[in-house]
């Protein structure tokens, strides 16, 4: 990772359209040869779907999938994690709107998986 600059970085996942268990565990290198030292954070932007939900077969990456009540869609929504800070360091998922029919979406999942994703 001789090309990688010393400072911290964003990686932007949006435009993956296929990924396996050996690109995951690729993957996985990759963010720990970035981090290894602590001199640098890494922050996920816009992460591929197919991303979140290899990941989301692992504790340690664990994603957020979102249900509608109102439509029954499924979706793996962009969270905006510092504007929904406090409520996912206090492991509350913040309602977001359907992309179908615009009603509140709830979290799909137990919040209490994600504990390494959002940690205080």
């Amino acid at each position: 990772m001789d090309a990688a600059p010393a400072s911290d970085l964003i990686i932007d996942t949006a435009g993956v359209t296929f990924v396996n268990s050996v690109g995951i565990r690729e993957w996985v290198r990759l963010l720990r040869s970035l981090t290894g030292g602590g001199s640098r954070t890494v922050t996920l932007d816009r992460i591929a779907d197919v991303l979140m939900t290899q990941m989301n077969l692992m504790p340690r990456l664990a994603g957020a999938q979102y249900a509608c009540t109102s439509c029954g869609a499924e979706a793996a929504l962009l969270i905006d994690v510092a504007a929904y800070a406090g409520q996912l360091q206090g492991l509350q998922a913040p309602r977001l709107p359907c992309p179908e029919c615009a009603a509140p979406m709830e979290l799909a999942d137990f919040p209490e998986g994600y504990r390494t994703v959002f940690k205080a």
